[in-house]
């Protein structure tokens, strides 16, 4: 997994993380706190941009699990290497993992990449 970190605006340092995990052979992944620097999404970059690379043709669901909830909900379904998948704004829920799904991606050894960035809400 790499973590970069970009700031951006001259007056107003804006922090923005990413991160990029790896799937094989269209595996669902899950990112929990132990998987994401032992952080809940909850606890400081609220705002998520989800994209995903070397899908085949395939497609990805992102879904999120609220604080304190066992389940995950689903929050856009069949996305593509075109798309990315935004959790962000002050309507945006309060979560803390993050589950992605793929559908018709190529099978092992083919690896699928995801790419998360994050930055704090309310900037």
């Amino acid at each position: 997994m790499e973590r970069t970190t970009t700031r951006l605006h001259n007056r107003r340092a804006l922090m923005i993380e990413t991160h990029t995990f790896t799937s094989t052979g269209g595996a669902e992944l899950i990112i929990e706190p132990s998987s994401y620097f032992g952080q809940r999404f909850s606890d400081g970059h609220r705002n998520v941009q989800v994209s995903a690379k070397d899908l085949g043709g395939g497609s990805f669901t992102v879904s999120y699990r609220p604080v304190g909830a066992p389940a995950f909900v689903e929050h856009i379904a069949g996305a593509t290497e075109n798309d990315a998948v935004m959790l962000a704004g002050p309507e945006a829920p309060v979560f803390d993992a993050l589950k992605i799904a793929f559908a018709g991606v190529p099978v092992a050894p083919a690896t699928q990449s995801i790419i998360v960035n994050t930055w704090p809400r309310g900037l």
